[in-house]
């Protein structure tokens, strides 16, 4: 339910007639930092560089942006963890982004909220039921690791962005994207160049 209200937030956000300056392109780069709070209730994700990409539409204050950012690390194998290994997520991303306080040099805040997925190549240990020991353990076996593509919907995110102009098309984007809202599940600072067009 809550996808669906935001894509018809966003479709509602990117109709219509758009001002010059209208449409931006961000890239850049960021670090993307996992579960700082160590909260083992949730799958482990790398913690590592990023590579930003991400297209903006706007309107007077309001915008949206479609992106994907791309983890270059893994995760590590973990004793007790039945995943092998995840390694080079790349997370999209839909948000909605509300612009504030510019000023004369055309430098200006924005605050945006949106849902990510994520997809991932991931290697699993399958759990094998341990009639002797009454529970299910990981199957040990080099033969048992088993390969495949992921998917993955995470939890809603927000960010702050502050922009600064360079010039009349450039300018350098900087903030933080935090997810879920209750307690920093994924924390992830970026700086990106922006091109006006």
């Amino acid at each position: 339910m809550r996808t669906t209200v935001l894509s018809v937030l966003m479709l509602m956000v990117t109709t219509g007639v758009y001002a010059q300056g209208a449409r931006e392109l961000e890239f850049g780069g960021g670090l993307h930092l996992w579960n700082l709070a160590q909260h083992y209730d949730f799958s482990d994700f790398p913690t590592g560089p990023t590579v930003d990409l991400t297209w903006v539409r706007w309107r007077e204050r309001w915008g949206a942006a479609f992106g994907v950012s791309g983890v270059l690390s893994r995760v590590d194998v973990r004793e007790g963890n039945y995943t092998v290994e995840r390694r080079l997520p790349v997370y999209g991303h839909v948000t909605v982004r509300y612009r504030f306080r510019p000023d004369s040099n055309g430098n200006v805040w924005s605050v945006g909220i949106g849902s990510p997925w994520a997809v991932f190549w991931e290697r699993n240990r399958p759990r094998v039921w341990d009639s002797e020991g009454g529970y299910w353990t990981m199957d040990r076996r080099p033969q048992a690791v088993e390969g495949k593509l992921a998917v993955a919907t995470l939890l809603v995110h927000t960010e702050v962005l502050f922009t600064r102009r360079v010039s009349e098309q450039l300018k350098v984007r900087g903030g933080v994207r935090v997810a879920p809202l209750y307690y920093p599940l994924m924390l992830q600072p970026v700086v990106v160049g922006v091109w006006d067009f």
